[in-house]
């Protein structure tokens, strides 16, 4: 969204440091900071005339326009407003930051199969937030927009969507390691999409929408400084050739970067999902994504996650269909004991801008070497499917290098119901189906809480298959 990439803007132009001071409001200040901005940003921004700092009534404004660029692209027509913020000293040395507009944004471009129109309105927008010099960042920052509106037609379909009380809530604050703690909560209040495909085969549109959305992104101790750093010293190298010919100052910077951050985590939830389509509405209770990642660490690992409940699928699938589909479920898995450490500093040490490709292929046995000494594992996290009457749990954790072995518990209640669900049904080949079933259950065993339960070992290269301490037949 616009609004994001202002912040985005925002933040990076405020990475100062010490030239703001508190002092009077003057065109010397403004000249102090035109060239505190042009030591992250370079100064083509401002021959360029798309970015100006101005002292104005007790306040800097800090305007980004961006129509001189976009008025340069063949076969388009680009319209969009300035991006105008408001910097004003506060007592304890900090600057208090607000943006009040309302946005428009129009594109218009050929292509192959005709013409594409795209017209965005962002309405009510206002911010509030705090510049801390002693972090070089936003303390604060405080985004609510009314309405966000979309309109676009291309040859093979239209888009219609509105975005309703959307607002970003940042927070920043200095780490113990040295870096930046970093809090960003999103939220939606309702949201509808509708897509008119101009197919034939598609008699009807898709409709997506939602009473709300909210997301929580985090990142711990992330190394702020160094990646202004890097930044600095590539505008110190001001062309192209300058940073081919001193590439070693850009890597030294890079490894100042390592690991990046401790951890980062993004929560994000979508309460009453409908998709609706020619063929009927799918529709959610809730739905939810989790991410988790943690530093490019020595053992660095990844986790992502799903769930749902509240499933319920279109009159047009089959009632037999309808009884064994999960209707809620919560599915995580992942990575870990990845040495992201050692793969990251061999890409910065391979790297040559004066090579096509920058990084040699015969690299590729080092970093393969790297990843096998680390021993990294493919997760499966605790995870469930149930529908009503029969629920599925899984789990396991798999080597992935240097060998492929490992081991997973699958465990069921209600399997007696699933068969009979499948014995019911019109299903192509159900006899067949029937068999399998009847073979997979004859494996499992009773566990100690009265459930089925599949205990399963593998090795892939070795080709073997225990199921419940039963060695099972592996093809050639």
């Amino acid at each position: 969204m616009r609004n994001d990439m202002t912040i985005a803007l925002l933040a990076a132009c405020l990475a100062t440091g010490p030239a703001f001071a508190a002092e009077d409001v003057n065109q010397a200040g403004a000249d102090r900071i035109k060239q505190a901005i042009t030591t992250y940003v370079g100064s083509a921004p401002f021959d360029k005339g798309v970015v100006t700092v101005t002292p104005k009534g007790g306040e800097y404004e800090l305007k980004a326009d961006f129509t001189a660029l976009l008025t340069k692209f063949k076969n388009a027509t680009i319209e969009a407003p300035p991006v105008i913020y408001h910097l004003k000293p506060m007592d304890d040395g900090r600057y208090a930051v607000t943006f009040d507009d309302t946005f428009r944004f129009k594109l218009a471009m050929d292509v192959p199969k005709g013409r594409i129109d795209y017209d965005v309105a962002v309405e009510g927008c206002k911010s509030d937030g705090v510049f801390d010099p002693a972090l070089r960042a936003l303390a604060t920052m405080v985004l609510k927009c009314a309405n966000y509106r979309i309109a676009g037609k291309a040859p093979d379909q239209d888009i219609v969507a509105t975005i309703k009380d959307f607002s970003v809530d940042y927070k920043s604050e200095r780490a113990a390691g040295g870096g930046l703690n970093v809090k960003v909560i999103e939220s939606v209040g309702s949201f509808t999409e509708t897509v008119k495909v101009q197919d034939a085969t598609l008699n009807g549109d898709i409709t997506i929408s939602g009473d709300g959305i909210s997301a929580i992104v985090s990142t711990d101790d992330f190394k702020y400084d160094a990646m202004l750093d890097v930044l600095a010293s590539i505008v110190r190298h001001d062309s192209p050739e300058a940073l081919k010919a001193d590439q070693n100052a850009i890597k030294a910077a890079l490894l100042k970067l390592l690991p990046l951050q401790s951890s980062s985590k993004a929560d994000v939830e979508v309460k009453n999902l409908t998709v609706g389509t020619p063929f009927g509405s799918v529709k959610l209770g809730t739905f939810a994504e989790r991410f988790v990642f943690s530093g490019l660490t020595k053992q660095a690992s990844a986790t992502f996650g799903f769930s749902y409940d509240g499933l319920v699928l279109p009159a047009i699938v089959p009632d037999w269909v309808q009884k064994i589909s999960p209707n809620q479920g919560n599915v995580e898995f992942g990575v870990k004991d990845i040495d992201a450490d050692g793969l990251a500093r061999l890409a910065i040490e391979k790297f040559d801008a004066n090579r096509t490709p920058p990084i040699d292929d015969a690299s590729g046995p080092e970093f393969l070497k790297i990843l096998m000494a680390g021993a990294p594992h493919f997760l499966v996290n605790p995870s469930s499917l149930a529908t009503s009457g029969i629920d599925v749990r899984f789990e396991g954790d798999m080597s992935m290098f240097p060998t492929q072995a490992g081991k997973f518990t699958v465990s069921s209640h209600g399997f007696d119901d699933l068969q009979v669900a499948l014995s019911n049904s019109d299903m192509q080949n159900k006899d067949k189906a029937a068999l399998a079933i009847a073979f997979v259950k004859g494996l499992g065993k009773t566990g100690p809480d009265g459930r089925l339960l599949w205990e399963i070992e593998f090795d892939i290269p070795n080709k073997k298959l225990i199921v419940n301490g039963q060695p099972m037949p592996v093809g050639p």
